[in-house]
């Protein structure tokens, strides 16, 4: 099992047991100050097949924020990928299928999924299984944003990607996640600097361990979200499991 951070929320989660390649918030090319885009290099092996993008069975986006998602980019990434298939919320669907870019051969190859909100429910898209839970995005002007966070068996592990999923535990209350034995979980960075989000990682999500996302680039970090983080671990390091970042 590998566990690739590519730039901002985007992972490639790499089964070896089951032979599948999926990619979560991967494609976010667009520059979201301050955090970091997917590099014009990486785009290109991806469209290319290198290592290790040589085959792509799932396509993921928890919702349709620039810096978790880009259109254009992703229609060429599953064109160049005719194995691949693309799953998100409906408004991530929408903006894909009526982009330029879509033809009606890669339409048939992009799916949405209909979540209420703070449900979980099952899916299977291009033989790979997985939950999306509709979970409130953080902050008041974003609340018409649907956000879907994964959650994914692979190699006897089960990942779990947040999205931009507020971290409080009314968010997460009576939704199933503590229900779905998480293992490795990944989260943006103030569900450990935050004593609510920590909260939730104890009662809720309960991983064995911890990838930190959304970190804003150091040279780009005016708010010292970075030193906050390293506190953060240093301070709480017997009570949460263990923390990548």
């Amino acid at each position: 099992m590998k566990i690739i951070p590519l730039a901002n929320t985007g992972f490639l989660l790499k089964s070896t047991a089951e032979d599948k390649t999926i990619l979560i918030d991967a494609i976010n090319t667009e520059k979201v100050y301050p955090f970091a885009s997917l590099p014009e290099a990486t785009l290109q092996d991806m469209i290319s097949g290198n290592y290790p993008f040589e085959s792509i069975d799932l396509i993921l986006f928890t919702h349709h924020h620039k810096d978790h998602f880009n259109a254009e980019n992703t229609l060429k990434v599953l064109d160049a990928h005719p194995e691949s298939m693309v799953f998100s919320t409906i408004q991530t669907y929408n903006i894909l299928i009526n982009h330029d870019r879509c033809s009606s051969e890669l339409k048939k190859r992009i799916f949405f999924g209909e979540v209420p909100l703070k449900k979980t429910l099952a899916f299977n898209v291009n033989k790979v299984s997985f939950y999306a839970t509709r979970l409130m995005h953080s902050g008041d002007q974003y609340k018409d944003v649907q956000n879907y966070c994964f959650s994914l068996n692979l190699n006897d592990e089960i990942i779990f990607h947040c999205g931009d999923a507020h971290h409080s535990i009314e968010n997460y209350q009576d939704t199933g996640i503590s229900k779905l034995n998480i293992t490795i979980a990944l989260l943006d960075f103030p569900y450990i600097t935050l004593s609510s989000g920590r909260n939730v990682i104890k009662d809720y999500i309960k991983p064995k361990k911890i990838h930190l996302m959304h970190l804003p680039l150091a040279s780009e970090d005016k708010f010292g979200w970075i030193k906050a983080v390293e506190k953060a671990v240093e301070k709480f390091t017997y009570e949460l499991p263990e923390i990548i970042v």
